[in-house]
């Protein structure tokens, strides 16, 4: 049963990366929301604005 260990082993990963990605978008909500908000925004993404 390797295969079952290393699909688990890629299953893991991509939780870990899913998990830092949505940590990282809501930081920059939050400091958005917050006003302290710069140019940088995670993996690209266009700034978030308020209307």
């Amino acid at each position: 049963m390797p295969v079952l260990g290393q699909r688990l082993g890629e299953l893991h990963g991509l939780s870990v990366q899913l998990a830092e990605a949505l940590a990282e978008y809501w930081h920059a909500r939050v400091r958005s929301e917050l006003g302290y908000a710069g140019d940088e925004t995670p993996l690209g993404a266009p700034p978030i604005t308020h209307t």
